[in-house]
């Protein structure tokens, strides 16, 4: 499940750009973080992604930073689709592609169900 997932910045300056999950991804202001960002609110590595028991989670990268999924402070949080998670002043919506194939497929399925009602 978590190879389907992504997260999008909602940061005006780089709304829309999107990062995949991946096992051990780090945000932050030390040069080994994959995502990396200066900022007065970010440690040098601010939040990781990993996989618990086969789901995709988030936690803090080290013990004095603070990231929120849906506003609530945490350490370790599962991520799931339309989850807010915000890591200092950066701010991301986790989507699951699945998800949104699925989604896509009902709707196709509804319209063609009410064509042949027509």
């Amino acid at each position: 499940m978590s190879s389907a997932l992504k997260l999008e910045v909602l940061n005006p300056s780089f709304k829309g750009k999107a990062f995949k999950f991946k096992e051990g991804l780090a945000l932050g202001t030390a040069e080994s973080c994959q995502i990396r960002a200066q900022h007065a609110d970010l440690k040098p590595v601010h939040m990781r992604l990993i996989t618990e028991n086969g789901k995709p989670m988030v936690e803090i990268g080290q013990d004095d930073a603070h990231i929120f999924v849906n506003g609530k402070d945490v350490v370790r949080s599962e991520l799931r689709h339309n989850d807010l998670l915000s890591a200092g002043p950066i701010k991301f919506k986790v989507i699951d592609e699945a998800m949104i194939s699925r989604s896509a497929i009902r709707l196709d399925s509804l319209l063609d169900q009410i064509d042949l009602m027509v």
